[in-house]
């Protein structure tokens, strides 16, 4: 299902903004799709709870800009948990 919707995405434009809400084996699933990754390297993404990840996709393939940002639920302002302060 995953590689399906994967193939749907490559209907959006550039400058395009889509929000993706799903399990955490869904989006870890989705993303090493994106990045060309081997589906083993799944298990390598960390993903809590209601945690927000951007990945900006282009032709062949995605950057990862976000990932595991939980900074709205502490109050604190500060991206705790994700690879970008």
């Amino acid at each position: 299902r995953v590689g399906a919707f994967t193939a749907r995405l490559g209907g959006h434009g550039e400058g395009d903004t889509l929000a993706v809400v799903a399990h955490s084996g869904t989006l870890r699933n989705l993303t090493t799709q994106l990045m060309g990754l081997a589906d083993g390297h799944r298990w390598q993404f960390r993903l809590d709870l209601a945690a927000i990840c951007i990945l900006q996709t282009f032709d062949g393939g995605a950057v990862m800009e976000l990932w595991n940002d939980r900074h709205h639920l502490d109050g604190s302002g500060k991206a705790a948990g994700s690879m970008v302060e």
